[in-house]
């Protein structure tokens, strides 16, 4: 899958892991996209035909909800949700896990927003 890592999901050990995964990964830093809004990372993500991966669920939902209002198109919304809870929250293994799981499952995933958090083992 060609996935972009938004800032805050951003991580060379997440990065790798994806790689190594067979994904092809691009990195808001490999942007120089650094401190950019997201509706800017959003829209490099899509221009790159890429399904993004973000911890910014409030926001990226806004933008999954305009760009479905005015009957537009992105590629796919991935969020990791934090709790800032060490034994709960997802770490990089756990976020390459539930990708996979969720391309397994056959869900559609362009034009949809998915909490990876539900296909963690």
């Amino acid at each position: 899958m060609d996935l972009y890592l938004d800032e805050d999901t951003s991580s060379a050990l997440l990065a790798k892991l994806l790689r190594e995964a067979g994904h092809r990964v691009l990195t808001c830093s490999e942007s120089a996209l650094e401190g950019a809004s997201d509706v800017v990372q959003f829209s490099r993500s899509n221009r790159g035909n890429r399904v993004i991966v973000t911890r910014n669920h409030h926001d990226f939902e806004d933008l999954h909800d305009l760009v479905r209002n005015v009957a537009g198109h992105h590629h796919g919304i991935l969020v990791v949700l934090s709790e800032n809870k060490r034994r709960r929250d997802m770490r990089a293994q756990h976020v390459v896990a539930a990708i996979g799981r969720l391309i397994d499952s056959g869900l559609p995933i362009a034009n949809e927003i998915h909490i990876l958090n539900h296909f963690r083992s």
